[in-house]
């Protein structure tokens, strides 16, 4: 791979990972037959047991009434007089026949235990779950029924029902008992992210020797997820400082048990929780027309060096076993352990060579055994992967291949850069396909909660600055000669001279720094073009919501960011004081040009608001300074709701119509053959204005069924004077 390119670096300058993988030669498993001991153990710390015993004083106040009304506890489920049981759990109950949830945690809570433990015993417990729920708030009294039952294995056991059955508690309930059913559980859990890695950790580090006793006949047992479910939970204690437990589990069970531990502790933690079988690399990758992947650090004479070929080969086979969906044992250990490797590669390069597997992968029409190609792009992807795989995004559920499209969502939030975010924030906004846009703003949602945002708040930060200074502009240096790169009021690119006169073209650069800033530009074109349209339509909606903004959020994020700033200044904005303008120095001047002090909450002017007088007076300040809009604002059209009731009946072209889906507009759900009778729009108080259409919309081609639509009743009860207004809009726009 060195033949057109940097030399190959000696395998000694090679990540050790790359250099030996440990799946080569990998050491044949010990295995065994062994049977884990009969173990039940319970360990609770001081005060849990009494914690879980108390009812929370909503739960005990309401339930306490049942009692008066059902003096008899087998009445209160609904057990018949004869002694018969009205169903089966189990063996003899059903608790989906008591009358309602309220009496079935108050029998099972407080119930004498005679008469709760054997309706309990024997077996399976499914019939609970259609009725005790995260929506049935009596579900968190189950910390107390399973602490007061005497029998350590009922407990033990009705804890692993509820935590798998995913009603979520104040405690977590497995991690005082230890049962060979509960340890298998754990180590499955371990590779979890949230709260079931959390209570396996918790449930390791309560019952360490226990869960290596239970464990190990799993660890030396047949090769199998099972088995490497249990390997990674025995690395794990022995990481976390309990390897003497582990070893003294291991003496119990005898001589050829205790060897097999020290081989799988002693090995390289890959080693662990690598997949019992390994991949094979796909014939459609041909490795010697792929770019290099380069070494971040020059070799020992200084020179950039480059993976050689078994190096790459590795590289490939652990994106292959790291798949991020994946749910074999040792996948999160095996993305962490990559991440190190990742660190001692070029990351432009990395990016690159990932880039072209992916395209390789496009070529043979993307086979469905190798989706890890598109982990890979989110595993070592760059900002340039963003800009290639964000218009495939767009365009993948119109060619049937919408998972596709679904995973390369994923990809850019595991890349999670700025313009990743922006780009996913985008597809959430504009994208045509319904499908890809709730995707898409199920994971802003997702994220904007994790920082403790509202969605558009989220948007304000996710906007990159581009290496911009201050002013929303940056240099460039040709050599012979400097440029300065700013913005209009579509954020399209603008070039001066030295001088500040305006340039159409730049010339061709001379030397390596002109040539290196030729290509900046180039990227910084193609960058804010992609965001460009975005962030207008973004505070054109911002206006239409009457969306509101602290001052320490207006200046921070509109006034001050490089980008945004290039469109706030030439916007009316108001606060609870007045209206005014963000003049050239960034100071605030109100329409007599007098300098103010906005007091918030800030918004933007809809005309319809402030009126006409004002919008005249605003409309000839910006003419004097020669301001032009980034969209309609002072000179936007304005309407009323006595223009409401005409355009029932009008007709409209169905692309027109469709269009308007840019402007937040939606088609309604498809019905039968994929038809859609409507057109809906979200209104601020979060009800949806529905749009009657005839004929309607043909789900992959709207205009198939026709190329015409009358408009049926508009009902705008109770909407606010500027919502019916752009709504009135919308529609006079787009009808004939």
């Amino acid at each position: 791979m060195n033949e057109c390119g940097f030399p190959d670096a000696a395998l000694e300058d090679v990540p050790a990972l790359l250099a030996r993988p440990p799946w080569v030669d990998r050491p044949q498993p010990v295995v065994l037959a062994l049977t884990p001991p009969p173990l039940c153990e319970v360990s609770w710390e001081e005060g849990e047991r009494e914690a879980w015993l108390v009812v929370p004083e909503w739960a005990a106040s309401q339930m306490a009434s049942l009692q008066s009304d059902h003096p008899d506890w087998m009445e209160l489920i609904g057990r018949g007089g004869d002694g018969s049981s009205s169903g089966e759990i189990g063996v003899s109950f059903t608790i989906q026949a008591a009358p309602s949830a309220r009496c079935q945690m108050f029998f099972l809570a407080f119930a004498p235990l005679e008469l709760v433990e054997p309706l309990l015993a024997g077996g399976s417990r499914r019939d609970f779950e259609p009725r005790l729920t995260n929506e049935n708030p009596y579900s968190k009294c189950w910390p107390r029924v399973i602490a007061r039952q005497e029998s350590p294995e009922l407990a033990a056991s009705l804890a692993l029902w509820v935590e798998r059955a995913g009603i979520n508690q104040p405690f977590s309930l497995i991690v005082p008992f230890a049962t060979a059913e509960i340890a298998t559980a754990a180590a499955g859990w371990l590779d979890y992210k949230g709260s079931r890695r959390n209570d396996a950790v918790a449930w390791l580090r309560r019952h360490p020797r226990s869960a290596a006793a239970l464990l190990i006949p799993a660890a030396l047992g047949k090769p199998g997820k099972a088995r490497l479910y249990a390997e990674h939970a025995l690395v794990f204690l022995s990481k976390e400082g309990f390897r003497d437990d582990v070893l003294a589990a291991a003496d119990e069970y005898g001589i050829q048990a205790r060897s097999g531990v020290d081989v799988l502790l002693a090995a390289d933690p890959l080693s662990a929780v690598l997949p019992a079988i390994m991949p094979t690399l796909p014939d459609w990758l041909q490795f010697s027309v792929l770019p290099q992947v380069l070494l971040r650090t020059p070799g020992p004479d200084g020179q950039v060096q480059a993976l050689p070929e078994s190096a790459v080969r590795a590289l490939v086979t652990l994106a292959q076993i790291s798949v991020v969906d994946e749910p074999y044992p040792g996948a999160e250990s095996i993305r962490e352990i990559v991440g190190t490797v990742v660190d001692q590669l070029d990351q432009t390069s990395l990016a690159g060579f990932a880039w072209a597997v992916f395209q390789a992968w496009a070529n043979q029409g993307y086979p469905g055994r190798s989706a890890w190609v598109m982990d890979f792009q989110g595993l070592v992807g760059d900002d340039q992967t963003v800009r290639l795989l964000t218009p495939l995004i767009r365009v993948w559920p119109g060619e049937s291949a919408h998972q596709r499209a679904v995973k390369g969502l994923d990809v850019l939030l595991a890349i999670g850069s700025d313009v990743a975010l922006l780009s996913l924030n985008g597809l959430a906004v504009r994208s045509k396909f319904k499908g890809i846009k709730d995707q898409a703003n199920a994971r802003i949602q997702q994220l904007a909660q994790q920082r403790g945002l509202t969605p558009e708040q989220l948007a304000d930060r996710l906007v990159p600055d581009f290496g911009l200074d201050a002013d929303g502009r940056t240099r460039l240096d040709f050599g012979d000669k400097q440029f300065i790169v700013g913005f209009d009021e579509l954020l399209r690119t603008v070039v001066f001279d030295a001088d500040g006169k305006p340039r159409k073209a730049l010339p061709k650069p001379s030397g390596e720094p002109g040539i290196a800033d030729a290509a900046r530009f180039a990227a910084l074109k193609k960058d804010v073009r992609q965001v460009a349209g975005d962030q207008i339509l973004r505070l054109e909606q911002a206006m239409v919501s009457q969306r509101t903004w602290s001052v320490e959020e207006f200046v921070e994020l509109l006034v001050k960011q490089p980008l945004v700033w290039n469109l706030t200044r030439r916007l009316v904005w108001a606060g609870s004081n007045g209206t005014f303008r963000v003049a050239e120095d960034r100071t605030f001047a109100d329409v007599d040009d007098t300098e103010v002090e906005p007091v918030g909450p800030i918004r933007l002017v809809h005309p319809l608001v402030v009126g006409a007088e004002m919008v005249q007076d605003w409309s000839a300040v910006f003419a004097d300074y020669e301001i032009v809009q980034p969209f309609p604002q002072l000179a936007r059209d304005v309407h009323t709701v006595d223009e409401v009731a005409g355009l029932c009946g009008a007709t409209a072209p169905t692309l027109a119509l469709v269009g308007l889906e840019k402007r937040g507009w939606r088609r309604s759900s498809p019905q039968d053959s994929g038809w859609q009778p409507s057109l809906e729009r979200p209104l601020p108080d979060g009800r949806t204005l529905v749009l009657d259409c005839d004929p309607g919309f043909a789900v992959g081609v709207p205009a198939a069924v026709s190329d015409k639509q009358k408009l049926g009743a508009i009902d705008v009860t109770g909407v606010d004077p500027v919502t019916i207004s752009e709504i009135v809009r919308d529609l006079v726009g787009v009808i004939e």
